[in-house]
């Protein structure tokens, strides 16, 4: 495939880099993926029982976005030479 088919069926790279080894010059796109990371911490909230105020501890949680490298295609003279997708790293 060329560029313009990848660009077709993949949409537009999120990064696209270049590097030059003994096999000539590779332009790499990159794509990245993302998704919510779960966090979870102790938190207190108040309780009010007979006239009574009582802290109250109980799990909370927070989602954070995070992004990695979901796929790399690698072309050389205009064609896509090899290409991998990466799995999403572990929580």
């Amino acid at each position: 495939m060329d560029e313009d088919a990848v660009y077709i069926s993949w949409g537009a790279p999120d990064q696209i880099t270049e590097r030059e080894d003994a096999s000539g010059r590779t332009k790499v796109w990159i794509y990245m993926g993302q998704w919510m990371q779960e966090t979870q911490y102790w938190n207190y909230r108040e309780i009010r029982r007979d006239h009574s105020v009582y802290m109250e501890r109980f799990v909370d949680r927070d989602y954070n976005p995070r992004s990695y490298v979901s796929a790399e295609l690698c072309f050389q003279n205009n064609k896509l030479v090899r290409w991998q997708t990466l799995p999403r790293p572990m929580d």
